[in-house]
């Protein structure tokens, strides 16, 4: 769900750097793992780590590339 989220955001916004900057921002002030294990992840997170948020911000605005123009 939360995944899902995000890329409404970025549906919405239309600000991939926005975002990435914001994520890595927040798992540096929060000292979270970036890219946890995946049971870690699943067991513990309640949302999609860090690097996977970024990952998916940075594929959206390859895909979204001209249309942003």
């Amino acid at each position: 769900i939360e995944a899902e989220a995000d890329y409404f955001g970025l549906e919405i916004a239309r600000k991939p750097d926005a975002q990435i900057s914001t994520d890595k921002r927040l798992a540096d002030q929060n000292l979270s793992e970036t890219d946890p294990h995946p049971l870690v992840e699943w067991y513990f997170y309640d949302h999609p780590a860090i690097m996977k948020r970024v990952a998916m911000s940075e594929n959206w605005k390859k895909q979204n590339h001209r249309r942003n123009l």
